[in-house]
């Protein structure tokens, strides 16, 4: 008994200090954190990170940290400011034409969370920064069309107070399954929010749904929006995205690889940089997500025209290369010669050239004409006596390229587009 008497005599001792260097450390802690506030730091009394605090200068600041002592950041809360989604309002129009983007602008529409006894909050948004955004479009008068469109992802912003369950950041995965989310202070979280995917279709068809616009295949809906034309713009909304297109014209041909530099090399298919530059054997037509990435695939104003260019002096000393990107000039490969009556090719060589055009209507007789042209190989070329096979560069034939829209102008080496780029 007096042992038991003893040590609980030593343990309530023992206690007295401890809650005598506690009550010591606890006085002390306003005082050291108020004596830093050169520091950013300021008094622990109410403090919960991310919640206001007031600084040594004035201003309004958050708290960074509370434990094992609070520290006010002093930088100026994020910028966050919600607002309603204004209503979109549609219109009818000539949808008809090339389209690329002006401008864009997202207001996002509000956040569901889930609350107490099957209750849903609704939060305000706000979108802090878009990645870069991309929609080209190009749409004929049969409603055919092709779509080239970047996903649209962009930071989001919401007050994680108006968030349920548990008023954290944390709450928009648990509701809506993706993004980094973080906490930028202030009680304001900005998360990675994607709405659009990306597609590219250049085989779609078009339908017009009560002002809305679709773009389809056989089987599904690839993208979908509420549109108005207005003039030369047309203007396309889907989940609080409103964007802006401009008319415009798409034309031109992929430019050779030996003619690009290292930073245009890889842009498009079928060129590679290495170390004799660029090369390899470019594309003969540009698709919708060339234009205006592309060398030779050009974004032009509407007004831009075909028109035809000068015959050069010369073509025949130039590479394929240089021949190909010179205007007028072609570089040509087949077998050429000049037309020749069959029957006379027949008496002077025997040969009834079936392939150049000629028919064989009895045993003496070839009849026709025989054209070295249609002569798809080097070997059955140079059977024929008139005919040689070629591989040079020449001045391209001639053409009517005013009757050639901007899309078909430069396949026509006689051709060139007349017009401003758009930037």
């Amino acid at each position: 008994m007096v042992v038991f008497a003893w040590r609980l005599w030593w343990a309530s001792l023992f206690g007295l200090v401890l809650l005598g260097c506690e009550a010591d450390e606890s006085s002390a802690e306003p005082d050291r954190v108020a004596s830093a506030g050169a520091s950013g730091r300021s008094s622990v009394q109410g403090c919960s990170v991310g919640s206001a605090c007031l600084c040594d200068n004035g201003h309004n600041g958050y708290y960074t940290q509370c434990i094992p002592t609070a520290s006010c950041s002093c930088e100026a809360c994020p910028e966050f400011e919600p607002h309603a989604v204004p209503d979109f309002q549609t219109c009818s129009g000539d949808v008809v034409g090339d389209w690329v983007v002006e401008s864009l602008t997202i207001d996002p529409e509000p956040l569901i969370f889930p609350a107490e006894f099957g209750r849903m909050v609704s939060c305000g948004a706000q979108a802090a920064s878009t990645h870069g955004f991309r929609l080209k479009l190009s749409i004929h008068r049969d409603n055919h069309a092709a779509l080239d469109m970047s996903e649209l992802s962009y930071q989001l912003r919401f007050s994680a107070s108006c968030s349920s369950p548990d008023g954290t950041c944390s709450d928009y995965f648990r509701q809506y399954g993706d993004g980094h989310c973080k906490d930028l202070g202030c009680g304001v979280c900005e998360c990675e929010r994607t709405d659009i995917a990306a597609a590219y279709n250049d085989s779609l068809q078009v339908q017009f749904r009560a002002q809305t616009l679709s773009f389809v295949t056989n089987t599904s809906t690839v993208a979908e929006f509420k549109y108005c034309v207005d003039g030369e713009r047309l203007i396309l909304n889907a989940h609080g995205l409103t964007a802006i297109l401009r008319k415009a014209l798409f034309g031109g041909i992929p430019s050779s690889c030996e003619s690009r530099d290292e930073s245009t090399c890889e842009t498009g298919a079928f060129c590679r940089w290495g170390s004799s530059g660029c090369t390899g054997s470019a594309p003969t037509r540009c698709l919708l997500a060339d234009f205006g990435v592309v060398p030779g695939c050009e974004v032009y104003e509407p007004d831009a025209a075909c028109s035809a260019i000068e015959a050069p002096k010369s073509c025949s000393d130039l590479e394929p290369a240089e021949c190909n990107d010179t205007p007028g000039c072609e570089w040509q490969v087949g077998c050429s010669g000049p037309a020749i009556g069959c029957n006379e090719l027949w008496l002077r060589s025997g040969i009834c050239d079936v392939v150049g055009g000629c028919e064989k209507i009895s045993a003496d007789e070839c009849q026709g004409t025989a054209e070295c042209q249609k002569h798809p190989s080097q070997v059955n070329c140079e059977e024929l006596n008139q005919c040689g096979w070629i591989e040079q560069c020449m001045v391209a034939e001639e053409v009517a390229c005013d009757e050639y829209s901007v899309s078909e102008c430069r396949q026509h080496k006689r051709c060139e587009i007349v017009g401003e780029r758009v930037n």
